[in-house]
């Protein structure tokens, strides 16, 4: 009970974490796969200690008189003397067996008044299976309260390197993620929320590079953003809710006039062939 709930818990702890770190930011995939194989390696880490815990240092009876000698120190002595009583060679001359085995019916009657259950290692089953309940009842009510993010959540979870976006509870009408602005002049941008989004922020934030914050109230559906000119490419990181869009922006010189020419076609009647007249004063 005690492996079973260890790894019930090491699943359900990477699960939760997943779906913590999604609400905040794009988790990318290689952190996901760590915490992937943390959950799943929880429990071949405690299978070790449970097996030292509970077989392998409790094998040989001086192992368990010394497991004894925690809870009874006395009779623990006592047991570990016996022990290396029973382990002698009786054809040596200088040992009495009749001695020995008085000895020992002292200390198996001694044993025998004892509740030898009291000595073993406190289980912790109770403990982790209470763990791995309240966290299973942390896991349905996510699924019950945000079902979207929840499933959202476990693809992300199951499939690390899977190109599935994070799930967010405000979500935007076809954002787009490259805009080219006047040089030099200030631009606006408009950012409209999607008709599914499950939440309505009153206010955005815009930031442009590591300039100050720009701040936009929502109307109706939209957050319109009016930003300063710029000189020089950059990103802006929209704070929207828990959702977080980059718009890369690069600034242009507007179209210019490079050159003007002008075709005259004269009437026939006057003989005159077409000609070009280049324009280069604006006037014609």
């Amino acid at each position: 009970m005690e492996a079973v709930a260890a790894g019930l818990i090491g699943l359900l702890v990477s699960f939760l974490l997943i779906f913590g770190l999604d609400r905040i930011w794009q988790t990318p995939g290689w952190a996901r796969l760590l915490i992937l194989l943390g959950g799943v390696s929880l429990f071949a880490g405690f299978a070790p200690y449970w097996l030292h815990r509970w077989i392998w240092g409790h094998r040989h009876e001086g192992q368990i008189a010394r497991l004894i000698a925690r809870r009874f120190p006395g009779l623990g002595d006592r047991l570990l003397g016996v022990v290396e009583l029973q382990l002698q060679d009786e054809t040596d001359d200088s040992l009495s067996p009749r001695l020995r085995a008085a000895a020992m019916e002292v200390v198996a009657s001694e044993a025998g008044k004892r509740n030898l259950g009291e000595a073993l290692p406190t289980p912790k089953h109770l403990k982790w299976g209470l763990a791995a309940i309240m966290l299973m009842g942390l896991v349905a009510t996510a699924f019950m309260l945000t079902p979207k993010a929840g499933f959202n959540a476990l693809e992300r979870w199951l499939n690390p390197f899977s190109e599935t976006e994070r799930y967010t509870f405000t979500q935007l009408e076809s954002p787009i993620g490259y805009l080219a602005v006047p040089y030099g002049e200030a631009f606006d941008v408009s950012l409209q929320l999607s008709k599914t989004s499950e939440q309505r922020p009153d206010s955005a934030q815009g930031q442009y590079g590591l300039q100050p914050e720009v701040i936009a109230k929502l109307k109706g559906s939209t957050y319109n953003f009016k930003f300063p000119g710029q000189q020089e490419s950059g990103t802006v990181v929209f704070r929207i809710g828990d959702l977080r869009h980059i718009l890369k922006v690069e600034p242009m010189q507007r179209p210019s006039v490079d050159a003007t020419k002008a075709l005259v076609d004269y009437p026939e009647y006057m003989g005159i062939p077409d000609r070009e007249v280049d324009l280069t004063t604006g006037e014609l």
